[in-house]
Parts: C-alpha cells; structure tokens; sequence
C-alpha cells in the first residue's frame, strides 16, 4: 500500500510505502520526521504520540 499526506507547513506531499497500516505508520514517521528536520528546523518537534496522531488523522490510502 501506499500512504499519503501533506506537511501542515509547507503543503508538500510526503508519500510512505508498507504492506499494512504498521509498517506504512513507521515509514510514514520517519519520512515526516526527516521532512520537518530538513524544511522547518524551526519548529517545535512532535513526540512520537503527536507524530502518530498527526499522520493518522490526515494520510490517505492507496492501494
């Protein structure tokens, strides 16, 4: 599958691959995370349950 969101920042499109939800969340975080680190070192970091909570309440499946 193939998991989608955009960065609540910038809007740019951060794209995940897993063969289910745990494995796509864990790739997701580390995409984001890797994002956040390089276009907006500014912001505040999440902690891994806001992380979580983020990416799950915006990404969109794709099979």
């Amino acid at each position: 599958m193939r998991y989608k969101i955009n960065c609540g920042v910038c809007e740019r499109e951060i794209v995940a691959t897993g063969e289910n939800d745990e494995e796509g969340m864990k790739e997701m975080k580390e995409e984001a995370k890797a994002h956040n680190d390089l276009r907006h070192p500014e912001a505040r970091p999440m902690t891994e349950e806001e992380l979580e909570a983020d990416i799950r309440g915006k990404w969109k499946k794709e099979e």
